[in-house]
């Protein structure tokens, strides 16, 4: 029985699945967004999620624990400078898994994107948003009409 056991298997053993998780984990922590199976990314949701959660403390021993979780230096180091920072007064919910319509052609599985909630994505909103920002200040500014006073030869300016 499978009683309080959680967690898939990928048909792998304990330690090939266990290396196997945490390379995903480093590759959506470095990329901040991913596409895979909808199974891979439901397994590595909470991985994630604790890693991030810890990084949010700040602290040496979070980091030594997170150094013994991830083995890669270059993934410590974005949690700590770059993840802890940008969550640090969310509670929880750092990862958005969208479920994709196409299906991988070799076997027909299901899959997902898995991407951190206020990554790259949100990143590319706020550039399109600021071109309509800056078009919405440029029909905002006055008009300005300079005219030259024929008797005084000075130059006024006049709002249209």
């Amino acid at each position: 029985m499978r009683h309080l056991k959680k967690g898939k298997k990928f048909n792998r053993l304990r330690g090939p699945r266990i290396s196997f998780i945490r390379n995903l984990a480093n590759d959506v922590i470095r990329a901040e967004s991913v596409e895979t199976t909808e199974v891979r990314a439901k397994a590595i949701k909470p991985v994630v999620e604790k890693l991030v959660t810890i990084a949010k403390q700040q602290t040496l021993a979070s980091r030594r624990l997170i150094i013994s979780r991830v083995h890669v230096p270059a993934i410590e180091k974005k949690l700590f400078e770059v993840l802890g920072p940008r969550y640090a007064e969310r509670k929880g919910g750092y990862l958005r898994i969208t479920k994709l319509q196409k299906a991988r052609k070799r076997d027909g599985t299901r899959m997902a994107r898995i991407e951190f909630v206020e990554g790259k994505v949100a990143a590319k909103k706020t550039k399109s948003a600021g071109g309509v920002e800056k078009k919405k200040k440029a029909d905002t500014i006055q008009k300005t009409k300079t005219v030259v006073a024929p008797e005084d030869d000075t130059v006024k300016e006049t709002e249209e």
